[in-house]
C-alpha cells in the first residue's frame, strides 16, 4: 500500500469499463466498475492500493479519471473516509439533457456525497465547494453550465470545443484542458467537432492558502510534508486522532517553534483561525 494525506481523491470509472480493485487501511476492499466512482478523504492519513481487474480470457478494458482535490488547512487532519458513488452504490448521479441535446452527468457535489453510505470511515465533514460534471455535447450543440462564480477547469476527452478566452474564442482539442478564473456566472462551451464532443468540468472555490506537495502528501507547508514522512518512517502515520482541530493546532504549534520568519507568520495565522473554529 502507499500513503496519502491532506486532500480528497475522486476516482471516476467511465461507463463500460472493467473493474478497478481497491484495498485500504480502513479495512475496505472492493472492486468497482464502469459508471461508478470512489471518493476518498485522505485527511490525517490513509494507506491504499489499487489495480486493474484482470481476466485470463480477455484483455482488460478500463478508462478512468483520478482527480486530486485539495483540502483547506482546517480539514487536512480529518479522519480518513471512503465512499462509493453511482447507482450501483446507492448514491446515483444526476443526469439531465440541457441546451437542446447536451447530456450532463453530475459526478460529484455535496448532495451526492450526503447520500453516499457505501464505504468505510467516519461521516465526512463539509468542505469548500468541489463539483465535477461530465458532458456529451452533440454535433453543432452547446453547453452553458452555471458555475456561480467558482474557479473552473475544463478537459476535452474527445472531439473539440470552443470557449471564451482573454483574446477571443479559444479552441480546446481532445487531450487538452483550459482553466477559468473565478467570477463568471456561466461558461459558454460550443462543440467545434464533426461529431460529438466529450468534456469534463471541475468547479470549486479557491482556498487561497499555501500549498506544499511531496509525492502523495499535500499540505500547506514543506515542514508538514517532512513531518508526514517522518511519521511514515516511525510507523505512526496512521495513529488515531480523536480531536482533529486540537491535533492540527498542536502540529502547527510544533512547526511554529522551528519555522523561519516567513512560515512563522503564516503558521500563526493558521493557528488563530483553527482556534476560532474550535471555539465556534
Amino acid at each position: 500500500m502507499h500513503p496519502h494525506r491532506g486532500f480528497d481523491i475522486l476516482t471516476y470509472v467511465l461507463d463500460g469499463s472493467d473493474g478497478f480493485r481497491h484495498r485500504d487501511s480502513l479495512g475496505g476492499s472492493k472492486t468497482y466498475r464502469g459508471a461508478s466512482a470512489q471518493w476518498m478523504r485522505t485527511g490525517a492519513g490513509a494507506m491504499h492500493e489499487e489495480f486493474w481487474e484482470t481476466s485470463d480470457d480477455r484483455r482488460t478494458s478500463i478508462e478512468l479519471f483520478q482527480i486530486w482535490i485539495n483540502l483547506p488547512a482546517s480539514r487536512k487532519m480529518d479522519p480518513p473516509t471512503v465512499r462509493y458513488l453511482g447507482a450501483a452504490h446507492g448514491a446515483p448521479w444526476r443526469e439531465e439533457v440541457v441546451d437542446g441535446g447536451t447530456r450532463v452527468r453530475t459526478v460529484l457535489d455535496d448532495d451526492i456525497l450526503d447520500v453516499a453510505e457505501d464505504g468505510e470511515g467516519a461521516t465526512p465533514k463539509p468542505r469548500p465547494r468541489a463539483e465535477v460534471y461530465h458532458a456529451h455535447i452533440p454535433k453543432g450543440g452547446t453547453w452553458s453550465p452555471k458555475v456561480g462564480g467558482g474557479s473552473c477547469s475544463l478537459y476535452c476527452r474527445e472531439g473539440k470545443v470552443t470557449v471564451p478566452g482573454p483574446a477571443g474564442e479559444l479552441t480546446v482539442k481532445a487531450g487538452e484542458s483550459v482553466g477559468f478564473a473565478s467570477g463568471a456566472d456561466a461558461i459558454a462551451c460550443a462543440n467545434a467537432a464533426r461529431g460529438e464532443s466529450d468534456v469534463l468540468l471541475l468547479v470549486g472555490d479557491q482556498l487561497r492558502e499555501p500549498v506544499a506537495m511531496g509525492g502523495p502528501i499535500v499540505m500547506n507547508y514543506q515542514s508538514e510534508v517532512d513531518e508526514a514522512y517522518r511519521e511514515l518512517q516511525a510507523g505512526t502515520f496512521l495513529s488515531k486522532r480523536t480531536d482533529e482541530v486540537a491535533d492540527a493546532i498542536a502540529r502547527k504549534q510544533r512547526l511554529l517553534a522551528r519555522a523561519d520568519a516567513t512560515d512563522a507568520a503564516r503558521l500563526a495565522e493558521e493557528i488563530r483561525r483553527l482556534e476560532a473554529e474550535r471555539s465556534a
